[in-house]
C-alpha cells in the first residue's frame, strides 16, 4: 500500500540531475527509505556515520544504477530555497532520534512542519504546486508510489544501522 501515489515517471539520465533540484528517494521500494536531495550535481545526505555534504552526484548514481538500487527522483521547484551547504555544516549524523534523513531537507525547503515522512512531505509539495516531474532509476513499470512507513520504522531503522556501526568498530579494536 503506498502512502503517496505516483501515477507516472520517466527513467532519468544522469546529465538531468546536473541542474535543478531534486529530493532523491533511495531503496524507494524499502521501508522506509533513504532520502537526500540534489541541487546542480551536487548531493547532500544524512546518514547514520557521516553525511554527504556537497558531493558529486556521479559516483553515487553509478553505485545505484550498477547495484539496481530503486530511486525515485522528484524535482522541485521552489524559488525560497536556503543554501544547502549551510543547512547540512548544522547537521553531523542521525546521532540522536530527533533527526532523520528529512530533517536538514525540510529546513533547506523552508518547511516549518512536524511531518516524519517523505509521503507527508510531498502530499505539502503537491498542494504548493513545487513538484516539476517524478523521474526514476531501476524502478519497475509497476512503481506507483512510496510505501507506508511511520517514524517508529525510522527509528527502528537508524538504531539497526547504528549497532551495526558500533559493532564493527568493535571488530575493528579487537
Amino acid at each position: 500500500m503506498t502512502s503517496f501515489k505516483i501515477n507516472s515517471f520517466q527513467e532519468i539520465e544522469k546529465n538531468k540531475l546536473l541542474s535543478g533540484v531534486y529530493i532523491w528517494v533511495i531503496h524507494a521500494d524499502k521501508i522506509p527509505p533513504h532520502i537526500g536531495i540534489s541541487s546542480n550535481g551536487k548531493f547532500y545526505s544524512l546518514k547514520v556515520n557521516v553525511k554527504d555534504n556537497g558531493s558529486a552526484i556521479e559516483p553515487l548514481f553509478k553505485i545505484l544504477a550498477k547495484k539496481n538500487i530503486q530511486t525515485l527522483f522528484i524535482e522541485v521547484n521552489n524559488k525560497n530555497f536556503k543554501e544547502l551547504n549551510n543547512i547540512f555544516d548544522n547537521y553531523e549524523s542521525l546521532n540522536t532520534r530527533d533527526i532523520t534523513c528529512l530533517t536538514p531537507i525540510l529546513d533547506f525547503l523552508d518547511e516549518d512542519l512536524k511531518i516524519e515522512t517523505v509521503s507527508e512531505l510531498l502530499v505539502i509539495l503537491a498542494k504548493k504546486n513545487q513538484i516539476n516531474s517524478f523521474f526514476g532509476l531501476n524502478l519497475p513499470p509497476s512503481f506507483n508510489g512510496i510505501s507506508i512507513y511511520s517514524k517508529i520504522d525510522i527509528q527502528e531503522r537508524i538504531l539497526k544501522l547504528q549497532n551495526v556501526k558500533r559493532s564493527n568498530n568493535f571488530s575493528e579494536s579487537n
